[in-house]
């Protein structure tokens, strides 16, 4: 298939795609929340993100053909960034998803504009926090134990009931303690950070997630819009 053909097909899969979006947000900001609903969308959108994504791989690899100076690659590939890094977003678990979401009204009522309110960087903020804020919690509590004679060496959260719901938390999406270890990347062994592996922006999303699974890495490990996933909607 030639590029003007590959290109049609994206133009197509992406309005699809963003069509979705439109409704998971419409969802999250509504006055009547329905999780299952929320979810059943996540999992819509995570079925055309995948079709789309084959296909940004085929003009991505038609491109790379080219004998250029890989401008129009690399212009393609920052274009193809802005729906992955809303795919990112949308990925978050539900409860996370709307908690950001009344973060995000509160700031935009003052005086925060809509353009950055919504940023990858804000969304790492708001999860800095929510970790910072569970952690405060966990302290407190083993101090009032402390005080009250029980000599605990940590904390022991209480465990869920059996039917209950696994349900994701801000904790378990952002590491706060930096390493001392030197970087090695994760997708090709050399010493540099994750995140700026030119390897690993050739590859698809299911091949970068197959790798971290692989290797038993935490996905949070790897700096968000590089490896265009936090969580999988499955």
């Amino acid at each position: 298939m030639d590029i003007k053909a590959l290109k049609a097909q994206r133009r197509v899969l992406m309005t699809a795609f963003t069509v979705t979006l439109k409704k998971l947000k419409s969802e999250i900001q509504g006055d009547a929340i329905d999780l299952k609903n929320i979810s059943l969308l996540q999992t819509h959108l995570k079925d055309k993100y995948l079709r789309l994504e084959t296909v940004q791989e085929s003009v991505s690899g038609v491109l790379l053909q080219k004998d250029d100076d890989g401008t129009e690659y690399e212009a393609d590939f920052s274009e193809a960034e802005k729906y992955r890094e809303d795919y990112l977003k949308s990925c978050l678990p539900e409860e996370i998803l709307l908690t950001w979401e009344r973060t995000r009204n509160h700031q935009h009522s003052e005086n925060v504009t809509e353009k950055n309110s919504r940023t990858l960087t804000n969304l790492m903020t708001f999860l800095r926090q929510e970790v910072q804020g569970e952690e405060m919690v966990v302290l407190a509590r083993s101090g009032f134990t402390m005080q009250h004679g029980t000599r605990k060496k940590e904390f022991n959260p209480v465990p869920q009931k059996e039917n209950s719901v696994d349900s994701a938390t801000a904790a378990s999406l952002v590491s706060l303690k930096p390493s001392g270890k030197k970087p090695m990347c994760i997708f090709c062994d050399k010493p540099h950070a994750s995140h700026k592996c030119f390897c690993a922006k050739r590859l698809s999303l299911d091949e970068r997630l197959k790798i971290l699974s692989k290797k038993g890495a935490c996905y949070t490990h790897v700096k968000l819009n590089q490896i265009i996933s936090v969580v999988s909607v499955i």
